[in-house]
């Protein structure tokens, strides 16, 4: 039996396979972010004696990145030589694109963008454990928000 259609069944078999693409890349995106979460979570909380205050805000700072990206992924921008940059003003500019709402990120992204070098160079900035459970707390809403927003699109 000839095909009548051919294309439009290669073209409904590409968005398929797009769409299953897509939703594994999200997912991996999410599940690392949140391996940075239970970093920070861990060298905050994890042992009080010797804690790495400024490796939790570093892991706080990577996990919002690797949120922004996901949520960029499920609208369907590949995350390419464009987006290999640790700046999450710049990221969330591009999801403020697609979804204006993202707007109330703002101060969240500037208060973390510090940390993208806070265990790579000697700081001055003063970590303690009140200021690490804020920052914890913020990183968790922002995450919030972002996974809340991925889930409500139509994957």
């Amino acid at each position: 039996m000839k095909k009548v259609w051919p294309k439009m069944e290669l073209l409904f078999m590409n968005q398929v396979n797009l769409k299953v693409e897509i939703n594994t890349q999200v997912e991996n995106w999410i599940k690392f972010a949140n391996s940075s979460l239970k970093v920070a979570y861990h060298n905050h909380y994890g042992d009080e004696n010797h804690p790495l205050l400024d490796y939790a805000a570093n892991s706080c700072f990577e996990a919002v990145e690797k949120y922004l990206k996901a949520y960029l992924v499920a609208n369907k921008i590949e995350i390419d030589k464009r987006f290999r940059f640790y700046n999450l003003t710049r990221l969330l500019e591009h999801c403020k694109i697609i979804d204006s709402e993202f707007h109330f990120l703002d101060s969240s992204c500037l208060l973390l963008q510090p940390f993208t070098s806070a265990v790579r160079y000697p700081t001055n900035i003063d970590f303690t454990f009140d200021f690490l459970r804020m920052l914890y707390s913020e990183t968790q809403r922002v995450c919030s928000f972002i996974d809340e927003k991925i889930k409500n699109l139509k994957l």
